[in-house]
């Protein structure tokens, strides 16, 4: 395979490379290096199987979260891109509508002074606004007003400076007034800005919480079509009610390891699911095969597919996996459950493992909450939960403290393990040829992970399905064919897997009955997805590099700095593999690696990767 043009990565913060740690989606470092640790790895969630027969060979995935960047495709197939962060233009109609607004009361320069005020450009802490007459206390009343409806986060008062009354405008303290009155949204402008979001190393709920929280706004006025991986650079929709691309703008000069840009004005919201999918360049570093194995496992995935399971990070990367939540919350053992989420973890070094510990020790949740002063986690949401409720023994209605879509994952990573095991022993047991009975879906789409993760409540997308039989099995591959993720209101296969699903459940207590749950947030009603699914646009090609923590990827915010694009180093020391490919919204990159690799993908594993494990 020849060597292609490298790209030079913007510098991140330095990662310890020789440390056998495991870094958490929620911050957490485990160090994997104690013994009698055990951490969840890839046969505990039931991935087992591959598809092809090639050889196995070494290589590190996300080293560095430099060396893992998602774009998000949009449904008209194009990658979302952050390429603009300059300050939007204010529009000539919105100028026009404010001039209207204030009946000549201020004028187009007293109008420019407060919006370079209130979006933070101007370095001071008030603004004096000059009237024809202060003295005529009707007239600063109606300015007042006029202030107040225009610009909600500030404040007016009168004041007197040598001797004489005038207007002095400030940044509101405490947030706004109850009953301030809210401003005027221009009728020709759409009702959502739309903007990328770029993010190094956060995850899309925790990056969209921090903007929210700085525009002093409800989490719920941001939509976006799908959640990314947080170990990464990433790149997608977002959209925003009611909020102008300028107060938006401004955020880039606070924001850590988010970036926001491209902004424009739409009529409607992004919704969960509205995208095609995703484009992955990833990088395994410390490469040890040789071209001729690279290309037979990269063209097999090119045109067999890998197997869609669900990937590691759906079940956490702790020793209490979030699936064995999820099963506790189906069978209603809310205190199991809650007990399950504040267990201490072996190996867990921080503050969230001195406040599990304090908890399981005294189970005094107030006492626990104490070490968790700033934090925003889910342990210290349930231990506030548990704290305030009326009586100590309440953990359902602490648990409700939770986020719905957090409580949701618990939930839906159950379903994936079961998916998960028995799609592993579907192609044991039957291999990679279509047989009597397994399902296939007829005229509509797949029902996306997205909407499965996001919306469990919600009624199930209808998905026609149809049972092969002996007449038409010879006119579907295996990538035609789905098998459902458990639940009250799906198709189970007309054969004997259908009995698999009714045996693994039962081993936990379940049946698809009890999972049309009483308490309707963890009601299922199930859906399909793919067995096999075959990457598009897949691309590949070896990089020689010398440094170790030289970044071997150029991102979004990369190009924008004008970065440039460093070139292969033909006699450098260690080799890298780059993989390029579009997926579909519900498959992990993960498992695409895996399959070219054959090699555990669990963060435990590939934690203990340092460069000394390549030959």
């Amino acid at each position: 395979m020849a060597t292609t043009k490298r790209v030079n990565e913007q510098t991140e913060e330095t990662e310890n490379q020789k440390t056998k740690k495991v870094k958490l989606d929620d911050d957490v470092s485990t160090d994997t290096s104690q013994p009698n640790v055990y951490f969840l790895q890839e046969k505990d969630v039931g991935i087992t199987e591959y598809i092809s027969d090639h050889n196995s060979f070494f290589g590190i995935l996300k080293q560095r979260y430099s060396d893992f960047l998602v774009n998000e495709v949009d449904l008209t197939g194009n990658a979302v891109q952050l390429t603009d962060i300059s300050r939007p233009t204010f529009p000539e109609t919105e100028k026009k509508q404010k001039l209207k607004d204030v009946d000549n009361l201020l004028s187009e320069e007293d109008i420019q002074k407060l919006d370079e005020f209130e979006m933070g450009s101007a370095s001071v802490s008030s603004v004096m606004i000059s009237l024809a007459d202060c003295e005529d206390k009707a007239l600063r009343t109606r300015v007042h007003r006029v202030i107040a409806n225009l610009y909600p986060s500030l404040e007016s008062e009168t004041k007197q400076e040598d001797g004489k009354k005038c207007l002095v405008v400030s940044k509101k303290g405490g947030g706004p007034k109850r009953h301030a009155s809210k401003s005027p949204w221009p009728t020709d402008r759409g009702h959502y800005c739309h903007f990328a979001m770029y993010k190094e190393n956060r995850d899309t709920t925790d990056a969209i919480n921090t903007i929210a929280h700085l525009l002093k706004m409800k989490n719920g006025s941001f939509t976006y079509a799908g959640t990314k991986d947080k170990r990464g650079k990433t790149t997608q929709a977002v959209s925003a009610f009611r909020v102008t691309a300028d107060r938006l703008h401004c955020l880039n000069s606070c924001l850590r390891g988010i970036t926001i840009g491209n902004f424009h004005y739409e009529k409607e919201p992004l919704k969960l699911g509205q995208l095609a999918g995703n484009r992955f360049s990833v990088i395994l570093r410390n490469f040890s095969g040789e071209d001729s194995v690279v290309d037979v496992a990269m063209t097999s995935m090119r045109d067999n597919g890998f197997i869609n399971y669900y990937g590691m990070q759906r079940f956490g990367t702790t020793t209490i996996p979030t699936h064995h939540v999820g099963r506790a919350l189906l069978l209603s053992r809310w205190q199991e459950a809650a007990e399950l989420i504040l267990q201490p973890r072996q190996g867990e070094r921080n503050e969230v493992a001195e406040a599990r510990s304090l908890f399981w020790e005294t189970r005094d949740a107030r006492a626990a909450l104490s070490k968790l002063p700033k934090r925003r986690c889910i342990e210290a949401m349930l231990l506030h939960g548990l704290a305030a409720g009326r009586h100590r023994n309440d953990y359902l209605g602490a648990i409700n403290s939770i986020p719905r879509n957090s409580r949701l994952m618990y939930v839906h990573s159950y379903q994936s393990y079961i998916w998960n095991t028995i799609t592993s022993r579907r192609l044991k047991q039957f291999g990679l040829k279509p047989i009597v009975g397994d399902l296939v879906m007829v005229g509509e789409k797949e029902a996306s992970a997205v909407e499965l993760e996001e919306d469990a409540n919600a009624p199930p997308t209808k998905v026609r399905v149809k049972a092969v039989s002996e007449t038409d099995v010879g006119n579907y591959d295996i990538t035609d064919i789905v098998l459902p993720l458990p639940g009250h209101d799906i198709e189970f296969p007309h054969n004997e897997v259908s009995e698999w699903y009714k045996d693994l459940l039962a081993v936990d207590g379940l049946d698809t009955e009890k999972l049309k749950h009483k308490v309707k947030d963890y009601s299922l009603p199930g859906a399909y997805r793919k067995l096999v699914t075959k990457p598009v646009d897949l691309s590949w090609s070896v990089i020689s590099y010398d440094d170790k923590t030289e970044s071997l990827l150029l991102s979004d915010l990369d190009r924008l700095n004008h970065q440039e694009e460093p070139k292969s180093k033909p006699d450098g020391q260690y080799k890298a593999l780059k993989i390029e490919m579009t997926l579909p919204s519900s498959s992990y990159a993960t498992m695409a690696v895996r399959e070219v690799l054959k090699m555990d993908t669990s963060a435990a594993h590939q934690s203990t990767l340092n460069d000394d494990g390549a030959t």
